[in-house]
Parts: C-alpha cells; structure tokens; sequence
C-alpha cells in the first residue's frame, strides 16, 4: 500500500502561499499500486482536497510506501 503525502500552506493576502505549511498524508488500499499509478490518482483527490480547503493551496505532493509500524514521516 501507498501514502500519498503532500504539503498545503496557507494563502496570503495576496494570493500567494505563506511559510504557514502543514503535512498531511491520505492512504491509497488498492493493492499493487505503483509509485507513478499513485501519483497518476492523486491529481483528482488533491483536487477535491483542494475544493474542501480553500484557504490552503498544495505545494507539492509524492507517494510514499505506507510505514506499517506507526511512525509517518511526510
């Protein structure tokens, strides 16, 4: 399985995005999914993401192998 993690900052008054950033991470369960499949699936669901949280804007997003042993690194 694969974590996809991605940074959203907040935008500025100007439209730009600020130094305020956070991590955050979604799991993909389809099995035997790879790194390009995860990226490729990512664009629509970080699109919805981004219509849910319009004060943010994503900065950059990757799919990780999902660490089973309760430590996420983003």
């Amino acid at each position: 399985m694969l974590n996809l993690v991605f940074v959203a900052c907040l935008l500025g008054s100007d439209g730009k995005p600020t130094v305020d950033c956070q991590n955050y991470s979604m799991q993909f369960a389809e099995q035997n999914l790879t790194p390009y499949q995860c990226a490729m699936q990512a664009q629509p669901e970080l699109a919805k993401w981004s219509a849910e949280h319009p004060g943010r804007v994503i900065t950059r997003y990757g799919c990780k192998p999902l660490d089973l042993s309760g430590e996420q690194e983003a």
